[in-house]
């Protein structure tokens, strides 16, 4: 018997060498402030809001329970529910928390393992490359005046890794290759485009507001590009990579989990803009669906952290579509679903901004329940 993840199977044994390396009361004080009472540990729960502490840590037993929202488990359960992701990839975490080294892979897996780590490097050198462009006091000026005039203030695009990509048919090209990464991982990192003659290629991103879309573990996968003069089209977003999946992500799903997981609901709006705003005025839980309907895939990663959904899509005709085709998929899934009613022809970005936060927060808390 073993865990397969990728290609890799990790054998019984190996699953046990991890639990054994990884005390569960120190794992999980990584995450929840514990304190000793007799036989156990307590604190507050990591998957529930509470005020009074429910959750315990049995040492002698490595096992979790909360009392409050029954949910328990060994090592491996909490790290599944709290990093949202399979029981391979909390053998993996841990394994890596306790410095074991992981079996060896054929070589073919191992050879993709690589390109993996070299796309998520030529991520965030990317990311660092499009943030100093907006920072540039010439470079940075007309996406700077852009974001001013939508309200973005400099701490969220801060904290959002906000970038601009210039207008230079190789900026990011020269930057990732100064720092070692060859243009065809680029490509195959969706920053550039091979040219159609002879060898070579171009970045695909130029004079664009640059928006990083990381993943739920806050690694830089995939960029959207919303133009910031004129030019079609509006936005620009990376294209399908071995690390990216756009119905397999929620755009600012990392920096929401810790909002979600204290109100116990998930604000789903359409864009990123509308995520920024949220954010500005204190919506911290809110995600944004990257220009899909909601997938099954996006909803089981939600599932993990909450399941009562807000949806809050753009009042127009395809807005509503959307919100149509998740509800249902939602519904289905056993969430709880509200929607608000968002005025005609405004989306969450507007109403917040020109009718308030509190009128925002009205709508919220008057959203319209969906029976099951």
């Amino acid at each position: 018997m073993g865990s397969k993840m990728n290609g890799r199977i990790f054998s019984q044994s190996f699953v046990e060498e991890v639990r054994a390396a990884s005390d569960i009361v120190a794992v999980i004080s990584d995450y929840v402030r514990l304190k000793k009472t007799g036989q156990n540990f307590v604190g507050l729960c990591p998957f529930h809001s509470e005020d009074t502490p429910s959750f315990t840590v049995n040492r002698q037993r490595q096992m979790f329970y909360c009392f409050g929202c029954n949910v328990g488990g060994d090592v491996f359960e909490f790290i599944k529910r709290r990093e949202a992701m399979d029981f391979p990839g909390a053998v993996r975490l841990l394994a890596e928390r306790a410095r074991l080294p992981l079996p060896q892979r054929s070589p073919a897996a191992e050879k993709r393992e690589l390109e993996r780590q070299a796309l998520y490097y030529a991520g965030e050198l990317a990311q660092r490359y499009y943030e100093s462009c907006l920072k540039h006091r010439q470079l940075g000026a007309q996406p700077r005046a852009y974001l001013e005039r939508r309200g973005i203030d400099e701490d969220i695009a801060a904290k959002f890794g906000l970038g601009f990509a210039p207008e230079d048919w190789e900026g990011v090209l020269r930057y990732l290759q100064q720092h070692g990464v060859a243009a065809s991982t680029a490509v195959k990192a969706g920053l550039a485009i091979p040219r159609p003659k002879g060898d070579g290629a171009y970045d695909r991103f130029r004079g664009r507001l640059m928006f990083p879309i990381r993943d739920f573990r806050g690694r830089v996968v995939a960029f959207g590009g919303r133009v910031v003069g004129p030019g079609e089209p509006k936005y620009l977003n990376s294209p399908e990579t071995p690390i990216y999946s756009k119905g397999r992500l929620l755009y600012a799903l990392d920096q929401a989990r810790s909002g979600i997981e204290r109100e116990d609901v998930v604000l789903i709006v359409e864009g990123y803009l509308d995520v920024l705003a949220c954010y500005q005025f204190d919506f911290d839980f809110a995600v944004a669906s990257l220009g899909t309907a909601l997938t099954k895939e996006q909803l089981e990663l939600l599932k993990r952290l909450t399941t009562n959904v807000l949806i809050a899509y753009d009042a127009d005709t395809a807005g509503q579509a959307a919100t149509v085709r998740g509800l249902d998929l939602a519904r289905d899934s056993g969430c709880q679903v509200r929607v608000l009613a968002l005025p005609a022809g405004k989306d969450p970005d507007d109403v917040i901004r020109s009718d308030g936060a509190q009128t925002f927060a009205a709508l919220i808390d008057n959203a319209l329940p969906i029976p099951m």
